[in-house]
């Protein structure tokens, strides 16, 4: 009988102050701060002309923020030197590092001096907005002729030179399209790929939800983090749009969507859930 009462006892106490008798553990350690947001790095560049026909222009990258800095051409190693020589003539990618392992990149121009034989003509597809930077659903395609006449090489921006010459998933905006002859001449073009207007299916979904989500999300509501006076807000968080709203039917607050209204977000999205769509 004592042993029961003693083991009991125990079991009691235990309960009463919290579990066992291991100890509570302490707080994690506050994150560190990120070294990225105080260096400032900063990135600029200039150029010199290159022969049309040979790799003879140069990039001069000036950076500042942080110490130890280095520097990177066309994503290649980083080097201690700032100063890029023998480069041919088109767009290519520069970028900064510091020893805190914080980078900062830039896209420069080289221009071409000299004939070099080569007429490019282009036809373009205008492109959805409110993708990631340097993304999109626009394409370009290239026509070039060289003389003398050969195998040409096609090159979008700072990209690779390579065999195709229709390029994809093009963002709306400003372009260089360059293309190489097999004696190794480059001419480069400026083009701007449009934006696709507002299309009908988005507009109805727009609507709705200014109806329906205003003061929560809209009119500068930002319920949950989420606002949808801008456009992009919206196809951004278009599935959970869809999964609230259409799946759950838990949104908005106000009460759930008729079957016609669910049936505006639904269109939306299988027509591909963009902006233009």
């Amino acid at each position: 009988m004592n042993k029961i009462y003693i083991a009991a006892t125990f079991i009691l106490a235990t309960i009463l102050m919290g579990g066992s008798c291991g100890k509570t553990p302490a707080p994690a350690p506050p994150a560190p701060a990120d070294p990225c947001v105080t260096t400032g790095l900063t990135i600029s560049a200039a150029t010199t002309a290159s022969s049309s026909c040979a790799s003879t222009g140069s990039i001069n990258v000036t950076a500042s923020g942080g110490s130890g800095l280095q520097y990177q051409l066309d994503g290649g190693t980083f080097v201690a030197t700032n100063n890029f020589t023998g480069v041919s003539a088109g767009a290519h990618s520069v970028a900064v590092k510091n020893t805190e392992g914080c980078t900062k990149s830039t896209t420069v121009m080289v221009t071409g001096s000299g004939g070099s034989g080569i007429t490019i003509n282009e036809t373009t597809v205008a492109s959805n907005p409110c993708f990631a930077t340097g993304l999109g659903d626009g394409s370009i395609a290239i026509m070039a002729t060289s003389s003398p006449a050969g195998a040409l090489e096609y090159k979008l921006d700072a990209g690779a030179f390579g065999s195709s010459a229709n390029f994809t998933a093009v963002s709306p905006g400003a372009h260089a399209i360059s293309v190489r002859a097999a004696n190794g001449c480059i001419e480069t073009k400026m083009i701007t790929v449009g934006t696709k207007p507002t299309g009908p299916l988005f507009t109805a979904v727009k609507n709705l939800m200014s109806i329906k989500c205003g003061g929560c999300h809209n009119g500068g509501g930002s319920s949950g983090g989420f606002n949808f006076d801008d456009d992009c807000n919206i196809v951004v968080k278009k599935d959970r749009i869809n999964i609230r709203a259409v799946v759950q039917g838990t949104m908005p607050q106000s009460g759930p969507l008729s079957a016609s209204e669910k049936a505006i977000i639904t269109n939306w999205l299988n027509a591909g859930g963009q902006k233009g769509n």
